[in-house]
């Protein structure tokens, strides 16, 4: 019940364009008017005409005789109208989708769309629910946004979803469309497909992204099933909701199956065996799942293939009898038991083939079916002109190619039909007479005159079967040879129509294109003149209810329409029709008119009006179809009733007996000519006797035939075609082969021997056997020699040989057995230091039982710990321990026989720093005994058992020492860094393990004495040190030193604490002062690791200076509760302060002196100390006193902070005492002579105008002032001062002022006080200014 409805625009024509055709178009019309409108729509006896509905009535009775006066008739509705036209007001979207809710059902829904780049862009929905009277514009109960891409029905007839793409939503309604659900998803719901069965479980496919969901409640949650799917289906024949899907896995694709239960929990199942297939290639079809095996690319032949599951079962390869080879398949149908497959070989070949009941085995059906080109099949968009007739047994119609020519492009169509499922094709004859009732003479079913129909079309307007309308087909076709090419817009077709499936036919129409619908189970049949690029606009349908023999033509509009389509209540068993038109022109309209028949015929058919019907194979004089006679019954044709919705088709079925038709041909035979016998086809080997055929048993030999699957006959001549039946030959045993239980024994263990036998007789074969050990065995028949026993009494290599003979031959097998010593004790060496992060190595030995060289294989597993397992055949095992401990080492030693173990704990230590010699880096003297220990600090004892521990101890010429625990004493005589090295080794085997613990110590002499000069001098000169080093031998010293220099004011010294390295005795070294000004006394310590020396050198101090800062402060009372001393500190330090935050002093040292007049101030000397007394030097040391004279000059107070709190004392003056001469103050006092009265002047030249603006400033300030505090009181939210800019304190700042919302005066605006005193002016339309 779910169509879509396509309406294409026609483009304007340009000016120029437009004329030709016109042109053209006109002179085709003069020629050939009248002969076009003579027969278009034409009946065989007259042109339809326009009647009334009462004259159309009484024609009915009349057809159906005076007798049927008295019937009862049809209530009808209370609209007597036969056609009802509702109109989509507004709507004029190209585009319809129309979903009818199913039968019973008077729900109606219709989304009207607007697309641009294939995006839907515009969208309406449309719903009646009166099947059709009236329809409702329904957009309104979805969101605004809304775009309809898609309507999506499930069983209930009240529930289907509306899917939109562009905002990934749902729109789910519950009860026929009154209210929608908006549900949105996190995926583009491209595709929703329900279950055929479940209401409530369905499927949404993310094309973009291949991604495949579910929901088990209509939509309202889902779950991600699968990512990367490319085709899906349900399985609709298992209750549960189970779906079969392909996914992508890397670079290949496979199948799988998902079980969802109630609650959207997903079981999924993957076709491991299958292996990769195909994309796209699944088909699920009633009891068959067929799909594509991916090609083997190291298969040099390309070939892929069809795999089939039949009834659910596991898949086997479809087996064809093909000579060419196969490149893609399609399932063409898989209905009735069987599957008919669609190959396609190349160059447009394609054949079609049928199945056995298990769509494994394929004969030939039918050569160059007609099928889409190339790519199509390389997409799998592939399809074939091939169409069942419903309601009908076997019965297909196919179009063929012949090939006339070497281009298979242009070979001609023509065709066929079958009743028996592809197993016989034949010509359809063509009808007797033409749409204008004149005779087609000297017409037999010879290859010239049959009827050939067009497939390519859409169903309803191509060939057209309904199984409630029981052997009734329409079809556009012509008659001829072949079938009419298309030519300037248009099939040359004719309207033809069947009664009896196809067996004869009647020309309705005469050219034109036309969409037909049945009604009321094919008592009515409905044409239209469908739209198309050629078309004229109609305004009446043609309708017949005596199947063809009569037709009468109905208005179903005032103007000219477009007839989009036509559509039926599903199941075709009512008298109601829609048909979907538009009006033409450039704004489209949309028009559904609903056709209700009953109007019409409205009488109800009785018992006399039915007759018994059996469809018929052509066979002359039979009636059987599959091996069946089929009685159906069937209204008489000449009889205008209706039979009713609820009306059951009474039908006998009874056997036929066989006969050649029931049969098609078996795998490998096939018919040259359709009437010619099942004969072998080249290259096929001729069928014998079944390899596996047990002695004694018998096997069936096919003779070409087989009986067609869903074929019912029974006798008959089923004998002649069903196989034959012959006893199985004596043959040679073949396939033998010998296993047992194991290639390898003990001496003495039992060894078991079990033969099997691929192919040949066997109860009559003698097996004779030979152990290889001189024991020999002979049995009779297989059963008896199926197993066999012996043992061994000593270890070696056995060959055991068994020869099989009967009267059709003989044939030998043997197998090999090994019979191995066994293994008795293992062990390894373990007794080491371990170190966690190095490689270990542990070598394993074994013993045997009996000492041979018949070991096999041996195998050394190694468990460490619970670190790892290795299992290799080499005994040595390297391992790399990763923690610290006690670890448990165990191993198996093993061969195929046989298994010993050993264990062991081993001491780790968890890295090689942990394992150090203590007395690394330290020094020792010449000649003492130094104790060296090999120590672990891991707590980890080092063993003391069953090792052995060697030294080297760097002595030269010292040999290496032994001691059997870490630890040893030794004496060194030689000076020098001694480098001592210590491995253990293992007493047992006497292996050195992987790693060597080492470290050094340093043998120096003492120091016994130490001279040095004298020095003495001023500090501006760099002080050379050189001193003479000697040992306790008096020989000179050699070796490490560490200088160490202090002096009695504890001054820092360049070299103090510094290491030498003295080589000949001696050591030089330079002392830069450090002070100018000080007679120094240094001390200087010569020190080694294993002695000390003293010595002392003096320094005097250079000339003074006598410049100086002279600062007056004002007096002020010391403080009651502080003392003298404390309070001048207190002064001094305040004064330090000052200096030390404002002048750079850098490395000056710095002295302030204070001296005390009472009641008259303080006196501070502040003095600088000179680097030197250069004259550089000197002019520095002025310069920074200047700059301190100057910082008092304008520092004003120095503020005295102590612990009563703080105190300002005034600055008086600050001058420079820097020891000027005489003649330099002279010049000082004529200077300010004469500069004094020049600068008085000056000042009261700058005072005059200052004065001026200080007294207007101060008239203006009041104002100011009172203006504030008029704004104060107006509680104005924000107050904002505006500064000019003036910096010192003393002065007042100009301010503007102005309020929010208050003052007399003020214009409004806002403003803001600033704490921080940063102004900045707002703008106000006119601030008061000062």
């Amino acid at each position: 019940g779910f169509i879509k409805l396509y309406y294409i625009l026609q483009k304007k024509l340009t000016a120029m364009r437009l004329l030709c055709v016109t042109l053209l178009c006109t002179l085709w019309a003069v020629t050939s008017y009248a002969a076009i409108t003579s027969r278009v729509q034409t009946p065989r006896t007259a042109r339809p005409r326009e009647v009334s509905m009462d004259s159309l009535r009484e024609e009915n009775k009349e057809l159906q005789g005076e007798s049927r006066a008295s019937r009862q008739r049809r209530s009808t509705p209370g609209n007597d109208s036969f056609s009802h036209t509702s109109a989509l007001t507004g709507d004029n979207n190209p585009y319809a989708l129309v979903h009818y809710s199913g039968a019973y059902s008077p729900l109606i829904f219709i989304v009207t769309q607007r697309r641009s780049n294939s995006l839907v862009v515009q969208s309406n929905i449309w719903r009646t629910t009166n099947l059709g009277q009236n329809y409702t514009n329904d957009t309104g109960k979805l969101p605004d946004d809304a775009i309809i891409n898609d309507i999506h029905i499930s069983l209930d007839k009240e529930k289907l979803i509306l899917a939109d793409q562009r905002n990934n939503r749902l729109y789910r309604t519950l009860d026929g469309g009154e209210h929608y659900l908006v549900t949105n998803v996190n995926f583009d719901p491209e595709t929703l497909l329900f279950h055929p069965n479940i209401t409530e479980v369905v499927l949404a496919y993310d094309s973009e992204h291949s991604d495949l969901y579910v929901s088990s409640n209509f939509g309202a949650d889902w779950e991600s099933l699968s990512t990367g799917v490319h085709e899906y289906v349900w399985d609709y024949l298992d209750k549960e909701a189970t779906v079969y899907y392909e996914t992508d896995e890397g670079n290949s694709t496979f199948l799988w199956k998902a079980t969802i239960d109630a609650t959207n929990r997903i079981s999924n199942y993957k076709f491991e065996s299958l292996g990769p297939i195909e994309t796209n290639s699944l088909v699920l079809n009633n009891q068959f799942i067929f799909v594509e095996k991916q090609l083997n690319q190291s298969d040099t032949t390309g070939e892929g293939g069809l795999f089939v599951s039949y009834e659910r079962g596991d898949f086997a390869e479809a087996m064809f009898p093909l000579k060419t080879q196969e490149q893609h398949y399609l399932i063409a149908d898989a209905s009735e038991q069987q599957a008919l497959v669609a190959v396609y070989h190349y160059d447009n070949l394609t054949n079609l083939y049928t199945s056995d009941a298990s769509g494994h085995s394929y004969s030939l059906s039918l050569q160059n079916l007609r099928g889409s080109d190339i790519d199509t099949w390389r997409t799998r968009s592939a399809t074939v002109e091939l169409v069942k007739i419903e309601g009908i047994r076997g019965t297909y119609i196919a179009n063929r190619l012949d090939p006339v020519s070497s281009d298979p492009r242009y070979w001609p169509v023509f065709t066929q039909i079958t009743y028996d499922k592809g197993g016989t094709w034949k010509f359809i004859q063509r009808p007797p007479y033409d749409s204008q009732g004149n005779p087609n003479d000297n017409c037999t079913i010879s290859e010239d005159c049959n009827l050939n129909l067009r497939i390519d079309q859409p169903s309803r307007s191509g060939v057209y079967s309904n199984e409630h309308a029981l052997g009734m087909i329409v079809a556009h076709g012509n008659s001829g040879k072949y079938l009419n090419s298309y030519w300037w817009g248009q099939y040359y077709s004719n309207v033809y129509l069947s009664r009896d499936a196809g067996f004869t036919w009647t020309e309705e129409f005469y050219r034109g294109s036309y969409e037909y619908s049945f009604l009321d189970h094919g008592g009515v049949i409905v044409a239209v003149s469908r739209y198309s690029s050629n078309t004229v606009y109609t305004k009446s349908i043609t309708f017949s209810c005596t199947e063809g023999l009569s037709w009468r033509e109905m208005n179903i509009s005032v103007n000219n329409l477009y007839v989009i389509g036509m559509l039926t209540e599903p199941g075709s068993t009512t008298l109601e029709a829609t048909v979907f038109a538009k009006t033409p022109g450039i704004f489209v309209e949309w028009l559904i008119i609903q056709l209700n028949f009953s109007v019409l015929v409205d009488v109800t058919c009785q018992d006399e009006d039915y007759v018994d019907w059996i469809p018929s194979d052509e066979r002359q004089g039979g009636h059987c179809l599959l091996g069946e006679m089929a009685t159906y019954e069937r209204r008489k044709p000449e009889v205008c009733c209706f039979n009713g919705r609820d009306y059951d088709r009474p039908t006998t079925i009874s056997a036929c007996p066989c006969k050649l038709q029931d049969f098609d041909c078996d795998v490998g035979f096939e018919k040259l000519t359709t009437d010619s016998p099942c004969t072998l086809a080249d290259g096929t080997v001729p069928p014998e006797a079944p390899i596996v055929c047990p002695e004694g048993d018998s096997y069936e030999l096919t003779l070409g035939y087989r009986l067609i699957p869903g074929d019912k006959c029974e006798g008959g001549d089923f004998h002649a075609y069903a196989p034959r039946t012959y006893a199985c030959p004596i043959r040679a045993p073949t396939s033998l082969l010998l296993t047992s239980a194991s290639e390898f024994y003990r001496v003495g263990e039992t060894v078991r021997i079990s033969l099997s036998q691929g192919y040949g007789s066997e109860r009559s074969t003698v097996y004779s056997w030979n152990f290889g050990d001189s024991h020999t065995l002979q049995l009779t028949g297989l059963s008896n020699s199926e197993s066999v026993t012996h043992s061994y009494t000593a270890t070696g290599v056995y060959q055991i040989q068994l020869s099989a003979a009967n009267a059709g031959g003989v044939n030998d097998v043997s197998i090999l057995v090994s019979v191995l010593d066994e293994i008795q004790r293992a062990s390894f060496s373990s007794d080491r230091i371990l170190i966690v992060g190095l490689r270990e190595e542990f070598d394993a030995s074994y013993t045997l039982l009996y000492d041979s060289d018949d070991i096999g294989t041996i195998s050394y597993e190694w468990e460490v710990g619970t670190d790892r397992t290795v299992t290799s055949p080499s005994p040595v095992l390297t391992h790399k321990f990763l923690s610290a401990g006690n670890v448990t080492i165990r191993l198996k030693v093993s061969n195929e026989v046989s298994l010993a173990n050993s264990i062991s704990t081993v001491l780790l230590h968890s890295s090689s720093d942990n394992l150090r010699i203590p007395q690394d880096g330290q020094s020792y003297a010449v000649s003492s005994r130094v104790s060296i220990t090999l120590v672990a600090t891991d707590n980890v004892p080092l063993p003391t058992q069953g090792v052995s521990y060697k030294w080297d101890t760097g002595e030269e010429g010292a040999e290496e020492q032994t001691t059997s625990n870490p630890t040893l004493t030794f004496q060194y005589n030689t000076r020098g860094d001694k480098t001592i090295k210590v491995h253990s080794v293992s007493t047992e085997d006497g292996t050195t393990i992987n790693h060597v613990v080492s470290g050094t110590i340093h043998i120096i002499p003492e120091i016994g004495d130490v001279t040095s000069l004298h020095h003495t001098g001023t500090t501006d000169e760099t002080l050379s040190v050189n001193l003479t080093i000697k040992d306790m031998n008096k020989q000179p010293y050699v070796g490490p030193v560490t200088l160490l220099i202090t002096d009695d004011t504890n001054n820092d010294w360049e070299y103090n604490n510094h290491e030498f390295y003295v080589t000949d005795g001696t050591l030089m070294f330079t002392l830069s002062p450090l002070s100018k000004y000080t007679t120094y006394k240094i001390q200087l310590s010569l020190v080694n690791a294993v002695s000390r020396f003293y010595n002392s050198l003096e320094v005097s101090r250079v000339r003074n200076t006598d410049q100086s800062v002279v600062i007056t402060l004002h007096w002020v009372d010391i403080p009651a509760d502080t003392e003298v001393e404390v309070w001048e500190q207190l002064v001094k330090d305040s004064v330090t302060q000052e200096i030390m935050d404002n002048i750079p002093i850098e490395s000056w040292r710095l002295f302030v002196d204070l001296s005390v007049q009472e009641e008259q101030g303080y006196t501070i000397h502040v003095r600088l100390l000179p680097h030197n007394n250069t004259e550089e030097g000197m002019q520095e040391l002025l310069n920074l006193l200047e700059e301190i004279n100057q910082l008092f000059v304008h520092t004003h107070d120095i503020v005295i902070s102590g612990s009563t709190g703080t105190q300002t004392i005034p600055v008086i003056s600050s001058t420079v005492d820097d020891g000027l001469n005489n003649v330099q103050q002279v010049y000082t006092l004529i200077g300010l002579a004469v500069g004094i009265p020049i600068l008085l002047v000056v000042f009261v030249l700058l005072l005059i105008p200052f004065v001026v603006c200080g007294v207007i400033y101060i008239r203006k300030y009041k104002k100011v002032s009172h203006a504030y505090s008029r704004l104060r009181q107006t509680r104005a939210n924000n107050f904002m001062f505006t500064h000019d800019g003036m910096d010192d304190e003393d002065d007042e700042p100009p301010v503007s002022l102005a309020g929010e919302k208050g003052a007399k005066g003020a214009k409004g605006g806002n403003v803001k006080y600033d704490l921080d005193d940063n102004f900045e002016r707002t703008g106000l339309d006119n601030p008061s200014d000062a």
